[in-house]
């Protein structure tokens, strides 16, 4: 039998359709991964209205709805969320009834070492607003999520109010969170607050 010999042209040839084969075979396995397969592992189809969601970056606040002691303090939790990055000045703008809600300087707790300096606080009475900002020291950061601040409201009488975050997409004057070291705020979205109803712990009066 004899030896079959290829040409230098058929070689090439040859190695040009194996090359192209693999890059082929590569190019549909990522498409594959990108259109059925999330992070974990998870297996569905793909559905596009119903996108994958990217995590925002977003200020919580948690209100106690219990009864209201006999201090009458109503304290109001603070929580951060960065989503892994790294950040050094917070500004929290609460609004509230001041018919039934007071607060001042004092009444403003850090809760991180990160984010422990208290700038600006503001009381606008007339219109219950509070205002104030929280930074870090020099060369310090937050960074992921965590309790930045308890802010203990005095109750002023029992009823129906509301307490929210003024926030507005896009604008500069209300809550912020500020990328550590670029000036540039961050954040997406508020949640929690809203109507509460306030009443006093009879069993302590």
């Amino acid at each position: 039998m004899k030896n079959k010999h290829f040409s230098n042209q058929q070689i090439k040839f040859i190695v040009i359709l194996l090359a192209s084969s693999i890059i082929l075979a590569f190019l549909i396995l990522v498409l594959i991964e990108r259109m059925f397969f999330l992070p974990g592992g998870i297996s569905y189809p793909f559905d596009s209205k119903n996108p994958r969601k990217t995590p925002k970056v977003f200020l919580e606040m948690k209100i106690s709805t219990d009864q209201v002691p006999n201090s009458k303090i109503l304290p109001v939790s603070i929580y951060l969320d960065t989503q892994g990055k790294k950040v050094d000045g917070v500004g929290i703008d609460i609004l509230y009834d001041p018919n039934f809600l007071e607060i001042d300087a004092s009444g403003i707790i850090t809760e991180s070492p990160e984010l422990a300096k208290v700038i600006f606080p503001v009381k606008e009475a007339p219109q219950g607003e509070l205002k104030f900002s929280l930074i870090s020291s020099i060369n310090r950061y937050f960074e992921g999520k965590g309790k930045i601040a308890t802010l203990n409201f005095k109750v002023l009488q029992e009823g129906v109010t509301d307490l929210n975050f003024r926030f507005r997409p896009g604008a500069t004057d209300d809550c912020n969170v500020v990328l550590y070291k670029k000036g540039i705020d961050i954040l997406e979205e508020v949640k929690g607050g809203g109507e509460i109803l306030l009443t006093y712990d009879k069993k302590e009066i």
